[in-house]
């Protein structure tokens, strides 16, 4: 029979024991038989299949008796070790329905109140086994089963048993019951627990951790289960006296002789640091002896772990920075003493190790120190930086190269430039070191310096001779050719203003760019230089100076014919994404008369052809289709009877967001280019919008979009569209209470930032639509509701929306839209002086636009 695990606990369940004796009665005559389906179903053999449909046909035939003799087979000790630790498993497995069986949805709560005990005590006695692995599939199989019970206010007791005898003098309990405590603990809601249990739970895992605790697996069960616990304790870490206690704990423990203890102390602490990072200012100083010993002197995983926690830090100190939120300065009291710990440090690392490391650990932390105290650092890695890049050992060289890519956000201009004017210089040296990690990190380097400081890469006395350099890299090894197009993506996105980009280089660009992208070697998982040299190839495309159009217009028959060849090749999609990527851009570039009746031909009989082999659109092919739509305008009409189909496909694919995204998009296009011409096609893409518009599985930036092309629609295709305005109207109205709802920013951003768009986009709508009725002289149509989008402008306008320009400039419009459409109909809703207020201050305000378009709205106002 098991020794009794309950000895401290008798009292608690009334003389209740957990020997095989009290499982007896819930052995079935198959239980041997369901031995032997849970030891085939692990072999991964022939058998193993048939005995897991064995198994998946028990749970489903019977879940409460199932379970009930997985739990006994866990809890006898005649079976076989193994056997018994695969019921455990199947056990917790089945009550989590970890393979999302819609049969066993919420299996545990159906289970009837006369198993559930039975399955709870035999799983709970099984922690006394001798054998470790049964112990842990045991601890995992009342861990979860707690976690399904203690949120609906069931098996409480649970707490209070293990509490108890975590304070056993037995190891093997101790270590049972911590192990246990920390599985019940880690992911289950803080407010589950009352405030006097998470602190019994915390003493008992603290009397483990005492110096005086000998065993070594009990402290190490101890530290994980405090990691698991941390969110129990934030009272205990508000109290000043409890706080230092856990600290000097977690301190004495990462001093321990035995590592594995070490690490998990080492975790603990940056967990703390990530939980609790306001209360840690009396504990800086401790803890910084603690880390800083460890960075120094200990072995390399756990000086990685003390630069994570103030890498954890730093982390929180630059997002409160950047959302204008207070800090406590620990990063800028400790920045003198740990950079130069951290540049020691940063030159450690084993080649092509792919491992978070030393070097990697110490340059994000220097990285997000450079952002806290910005232009100090400088001063603190001048020296470094001038001397090691040019140093023999690679090793330096690559270091010194990696912060200078590291700090260019920080610092300011000024203090940056001299490093960078010298660093630039050696970086491009470094392009044609022997070390293909040296090479790479300059790569990476001055990409990081063109996207963050590309005033100072704008001056000539750099750009110039910059600019040849990634050029000529671009033929390097695919893993530096990727930094190099993303150093020129950053400069011509940012430099194009500049006017440095001239149609010479701008040629050249193109050329080298798409030699890259057709390299042997230019698609791999790990690099993918084909996606990066053609998302340089699109910036260049988009952002070239006008003087370059031309390039662009030449191109457009070698890009289609490209996307011909791309039809016979294997594996094509990623290309033809590319390529149609490209010709999107340059129809958006290219003038009217460059593209023939048929250039168009060839290239929608080609992406047309695509679709149909493939069974499916390009969602980059429909928007180029789009953008050659916009160009040519009503030339596109001869292709609607071929395209239409596909359009409408992709606006009902409610099962794939990012087609459906394409087909709004694109529809919105063909509006705009092809006005009532589209009108035989109308049916076929008005009533998908509505319905997105009214669907629940529809994703809310195809919604926002899909009010952006109902605008085109109304606003271009004038008496088409409206058979469909009362049930647009109707949806609008909905969308624009919906958008009008409070919400923090702070508690849920994308939620404010989804709202935002909305509002946005419906003020357009109704730009768009007034626009359209106006042309089409059906203006009565819509007076019925000028009172409620009056209100509703206002309202979106609101300070507690924090309205950007676009929502001030078609608020502004659509109340002068009104006043010029509806005259003396609607003096009475426009003239009011909440109205009056918002258009005279942006009469008198900054904006130049806004200051025009008020000065308009409030003269078609008085005039009436």
């Amino acid at each position: 029979m098991l020794p009794l695990f309950f000895t401290n606990t008798l009292f608690i369940l009334k003389s209740r024991t957990f020997g095989k004796d009290s499982f007896l009665p819930y052995f079935s005559h198959s239980m041997s038989n369901l031995v032997q389906v849970l030891l085939s179903a692990q072999k991964g053999d022939a058998n193993s299949q048939a005995a897991n449909e064995i198994l998946t046909t028990q749970t489903h035939q019977n879940p409460a008796h199932f379970m009930l003799e997985l739990s006994a087979i866990l809890a006898d000790e005649n079976s076989l070790i193994l056997a018994r630790q695969i019921a455990g498993i199947v056990l917790k497995n089945t009550i989590n329905n970890a393979n999302n069986d819609p049969y066993l949805e919420e299996i545990w709560y159906k289970i009837d109140p006369e198993t559930k005990p039975q399955i709870r005590n035999n799983v709970l006695g099984t922690l006394a086994c001798p054998d470790r692995n049964v112990r842990l599939s045991a601890a995992q199989a009342v861990a979860c089963i707690a976690k399904k019970d203690i949120p609906r206010g069931e098996w409480l007791e649970i707490l209070t048993i293990l509490i108890a005898n975590a304070m056993n003098v037995n190891p093997m309990f101790k270590q049972a019951s911590l192990m246990t405590l920390g599985y019940i603990c880690e992911d289950l809601p803080p407010e589950c627990i009352e405030k006097s249990l998470s602190d019994q739970i915390l003493t008992a895992i603290a009397a483990s951790l005492t110096p005086e605790q000998p065993d070594a697996d009990v402290k190490q069960i101890a530290l994980q289960a405090l990691r698991n616990s941390l969110p129990f304790t934030k009272s205990n870490f508000m109290h000043e006296t409890e706080k230092q206690v856990i600290i000097d704990l977690i301190c004495n423990a990462c001093q321990a002789n035995v590592e594995q203890i070490r690490l998990e102390a080492f975790q603990a602490l940056c967990d703390i640091a990530f939980m609790y990072y306001e209360y840690l200012s009396s504990a800086l100083f401790q803890l910084g002896n603690v880390t800083y010993t460890a960075i120094q002197h200990d072995e390399q995983s756990i000086a990685v772990l003390g630069i994570e926690f103030w890498n954890v830090i730093a982390d929180i100190e630059v997002l409160r920075l950047q959302n204008n939120q207070p800090i406590n300065g620990f990063i800028n009291t400790a920045a003198n003493t740990l950079v130069p710990i951290l540049l020691t440090k940063i030159v450690i690392y084993e080649d092509e190790d792919d491992d978070w490391n030393l070097h990697k650990a110490s340059s994000s932390c220097i990285s997000a120190i450079a952002q806290i105290i910005k232009d100090p650092v400088v001063d603190l890695l001048h020296n470094f930086i001038s001397k090691e890049i040019r140093s023999p050992n690679w090793k330096n060289r690559d270091s010194a190269a990696l912060l200078l890519g590291s700090i260019v956000d920080g610092p300011s201009e000024n203090k940056l430039s001299p490093l960078l004017t010298s660093g630039v210089e050696a970086l491009k040296n470094l392009m044609n070191d022997q070390s293909l990690a040296v090479r790479q990190t300059s790569a990476w380097s001055l990409s990081k310096i063109c996207e963050i400081q590309y005033r100072i890469m704008s001056q000539p006395g750099l750009f110039n001779p910059t600019v040849p350099k990634l050029i000529e890299s671009l033929k390097d090894h695919p893993k530096v050719a990727c930094h190099c197009c993303w150093a020129l993506i950053n400069l011509v996105d940012r430099c194009s203003e500049v006017s440095l980009f001239r149609r010479d280089i701008v040629n050249l660009l193109l050329t080298s760019l798409l030699e890259a992208a057709y390299r042997q070697d230019s698609f791999n998982t790990e690099h993918n230089l084909q996606l990066s040299a053609y998302s340089a190839v699109n910036t260049v495309i988009e952002k070239a100076p006008n003087e370059c159009v031309p390039i662009f217009e030449q191109r457009i028959p070698s890009f289609i014919e490209q996307l011909r060849q791309s039809i016979s090749m294997p594996k094509s999609e990623q290309v033809q994404a590319f390529i149609c990527s490209a010709l999107q851009a340059c129809f958006a570039r290219a003038s009217q008369a460059s593209i023939t009746d048929e250039t168009a031909k060839v290239f929608m009989e080609t992406l047309i052809q695509i679709f149909n082999l493939r069974g499916s659109i390009i969602e980059d092919g429909m928007q180029a289709a789009g953008a050659l739509a916009m160009n040519i305008e009503g030339r596109f009409i001869v292709f609607m009877d071929q395209f239409s189909p596909f359009v409408g496909w992709a606006l009902n694919k409610n099962d794939s967001m990012s087609i459906c995204r394409a087909g709004t998009m694109c529809v919105g296009d063909l509006a705009r280019a092809l006005k009532e011409k589209i009108g035989p096609y109308i049916f076929n893409f008005v009533p998908p919008l509505l319905r997105n518009l009214e669907s629940d599985v529809v994703s809310t930036d195809v919604k926002v979009l899909s009010i952006e092309s109902l605008g085109d629609f109304a606003a271009h295709t004038k008496k088409l569209f409206m058979e469909y305005l009362g049930n647009t109207i109707a949806i609008i109205e909905g969308a624009a209470n919906a958008s009008v709802q409070q919400v923090r920013e702070a508690e849920n951003p994308d939620l404010f930032d989804y709202l935002s768009d909305l509002r946005e986009v419906i003020l357009e709508f109704y730009v768009s639509l007034l626009q359209g009725l106006v042309e089409c002289g059906q203006t009565d149509l819509l007076l019925g509701n000028m009172q409620s989008i009056v209100n509703y402008t206002m309202m979106a306008i609101s300070d507690a929306f924090k309205p950007n320009k676009n929502h001030h400039a078609n608020a502004v419009g659509l109340l002068g839209d009104i006043a010029g459409a509806y005259g003396k109909n609607v003096v009475h809703i426009l003239r009011t002086p909440i109205i009056n207020t918002y258009l005279q201050q942006h009469k008198t305000g900054n904006d130049p636009m806004l200051r025009e378009m008020a000065n308009y709205a409030i003269q078609a106002i008085s005039s009436n």
